[in-house]
């Protein structure tokens, strides 16, 4: 909230003038809070897996204002020189999943407790 690259840079870019200041919420508070109508906007990341299970809408940052925000695999090297055939095999993701996959895939984790190796390997063997 505090920092240029965020609201204040956000509302200066979109001319935002809200009738109270906009306030914090943790994540799962502020899904709550959309769903409820007790607040009408809320910042979130993309492949967040609930916005298409609330039936959400994400605006489009036609002014972009925000930067891609890509995933990227950081290993310690210690990690690729005992498991070498790591990088090879994350690279092999590279451009594969979209944002709604990460939704879905999110979702599954995040809300239905499932195990993250089972949702990754599922997903795996559906793009075989």
């Amino acid at each position: 909230m505090d920092r240029e690259d965020g609201y204040p840079g956000l509302a200066k870019t979109y001319g935002f003038k809200f009738k109270n200041i906009p306030q914090q919420l943790d994540l799962g508070l502020m899904y709550k809070a959309l769903a409820g109508k007790k607040i009408d906007i809320g910042n979130a990341t993309s492949t967040d897996g609930l916005i298409p299970i609330l039936d959400f809408v994400i605006l489009e940052d036609d002014k972009n204002y925000f930067p891609p925000y890509e995933a990227v695999p950081v290993f310690n090297q210690q990690t690729l020189e005992k498991y070498p055939y790591l990088k090879d095999t994350i690279n092999q993701l590279a451009g594969l999943i979209s944002a709604e996959a990460m939704q879905q895939m999110n979702y599954q984790v995040d809300n239905q407790s499932r195990p993250v190796e089972q949702v990754v390997q599922n997903f795996l063997n559906s793009q075989k």
